[in-house]
């Protein structure tokens, strides 16, 4: 049986809740695709993928996102700006990889992020499909803003060939008018079934799971939400999972204990 070409866009360098995602899933379909995995830096993802004996690029795109700006002018501006450099970046990455993957029978572009949009753009470029895995509430993002709008980052998704997302909550956060067979809700899973454990003793419990308990992941709003709740007072819990560093935790130590 030939294998499908399938190229990944991966959006961060490090090992992250999405690029955990990719490293089980690739594995797994090596029987049925050949897998080209494109990073925008080198870094742990690029080098666990190489030691896999696999085909991974680095190439230039980055975030469509930027600083939001307190100033109406000034954010004008600076989304211009940024958008036209954003523009530069991926024509860069797009004159570098294109040669490469244009005679490899490329069936699927697959990004990993709704905040990474190079995906799209390389795979009208190269006449494919694109599958769209998002798994940020974009939008939500404290002091960001879209670059071309938010508009335009929803026209993209809408042309895209299919689009997977982690939760119910975020399908219907972004609310996408397609075709609803273009749509479709896959948890996130970055564990191997043999290393989960099942925990047989029945306690109630909110499990908050994150790749860090930081601000960025809202780690302090999830303890102060927990604590304005009056789900304590009917026997619940609240349990986090993740790294973190001593002083954050510090500061979530804190707002434990203010809201008892």
């Amino acid at each position: 049986m030939e294998k499908i070409v399938v190229v990944f866009v991966t959006d961060i360098s490090w090992w992250g809740g999405s690029t955990l995602s990719l490293r089980d899933m690739i594995p797994s379909l090596t029987e049925y695709i050949k897998p080209i995995i494109l990073v925008y830096s080198r870094g742990e993802v690029y080098d666990y993928f190489k030691s896999l004996g696999l085909e991974v690029y680095v190439t230039s795109y980055e975030f469509n996102y930027i600083p939001s700006s307190n100033s109406c002018f000034k954010g004008v501006l600076k989304n211009i700006y940024y958008t036209a450099r954003h523009q530069t970046v991926q024509k860069k990455g797009l004159k570098y990889i294109l040669p490469i993957l244009r005679n490899r029978n490329v069936s699927i572009v697959h990004s990993n992020t709704s905040a990474i949009d190079f995906g799209f753009v390389l795979a009208r470029s190269l006449h494919v499909k694109h599958v769209w895995h998002i798994r940020e509430m974009l939008p939500l993002f404290s002091g960001i803003q879209i670059m071309g709008g938010l508009f335009f980052l929803k026209h993209q998704m809408k042309c895209s060939d299919k689009l997977i997302f982690i939760s119910h909550a975020c399908h219907d956060f972004w609310d996408i008018k397609c075709d609803s067979k273009k749509k479709i809700v896959i948890g996130d899973a970055v564990m191997r079934r043999d290393e989960l454990i099942y925990h047989r003793q029945k306690k109630s419990y909110i499990l908050f799971c994150s790749q860090g308990l930081n601000e960025y992941k809202g780690a302090d709003f999830a303890v102060k939400a927990f604590g304005i709740s009056s789900l304590a007072q009917k026997g619940f819990r609240l349990k986090m999972i993740g790294a973190y560093d001593k002083d954050f935790k510090g500061i979530l130590d804190g707002i434990a204990k203010e809201y008892n």
